[in-house]
């Protein structure tokens, strides 16, 4: 009896450890609950968000052309509250003067991800960044777009000449006291967060027929450790009977 009493606790232990791992990975943000996420504003929020969902700002900012013909550095950034969801940041000199002689004029405006993206899973909001200018060659400035922190933790950043791609992954540091990923840019176009599909096959999905594997295993795990410490329980049991 004092066998089955403790195999019995020691699979209730395994399948809570089993039901914690399921949950974690069902909320935001996974198993990082020590950092609290900000709220991401979508163009087009996912069905379980809309309810709650704000609609994410654009932004727009001039940068002055000098006396010697180079253009001032500056930010531009959407105005979402708490905080901007694109923050471009241009150091003086990297942009080319525009023809006119008037102000390099910059916009970041927010749409939702095109329906085909072969090969990329884009997350949250597509950030199209537009300019009467380009960058200098060999020039960049640096691009900070939120990731959002529901579903994957996508901290690539993509970039594309149009709405519709292709896309190309052009890196990112993630930030998780933030939740932004930043990354350096030399071209205007349209930047998104997300990841690269894994080929079919490739490598295991923690779902599916997968999923159940895994808990059983836990499970498992848990048991195997307990039945020693039974075992030791019991025979010391036997050791004090005898004695007495």
């Amino acid at each position: 009896m004092p066998l089955r009493a403790e195999a019995r606790a020691a699979w209730l232990i395994g399948l809570a450890c089993a039901l914690y791992v399921v949950v974690a990975w069902s909320v935001k943000p996974g198993f990082y609950d020590c950092c609290a996420a900000p709220q991401y504003d979508y163009v087009s929020p996912p069905p379980l968000l809309a309810a709650g969902n704000i609609q994410p700002s654009s932004g727009s900012g001039e940068l002055q052309v000098r006396a010697d013909g180079t253009v001032s550095g500056g930010q531009v950034a959407t105005t979402d509250q708490p905080m901007p969801q694109a923050n471009l940041f241009i150091v003086g000199g990297t942009l080319v003067a525009p023809a006119s002689g008037g102000p390099v004029v910059v916009h970041v405006t927010p749409y939702a991800p095109p329906p085909q993206t072969d090969g990329v899973s884009l997350q949250g909001n597509v950030y199209c960044v537009t300019a009467n200018t380009s960058f200098k060659p060999q020039q960049q400035g640096l691009l900070a777009l939120s990731v959002p922190p529901y579903g994957p933790l996508a901290t690539t950043i993509y970039f594309s000449p149009a709405r519709d791609g292709p896309w190309k992954a052009i890196g990112g540091r993630f930030d998780l006291n933030t939740y932004q990923t930043t990354a350096p840019i030399s071209s205007f176009g349209c930047f998104a967060v997300g990841y690269a599909n894994p080929n079919p096959g490739s490598a295991p999905r923690i779902g599916g027929s997968l999923l159940p594997a895994v808990a059983a295993g836990l499970i498992v795990i848990v048991l195997l450790a307990g039945i020693p410490l039974a075992v030791r329980r019991r025979h010391r049991r036997g050791e004090e009977s005898d004695e007495g």
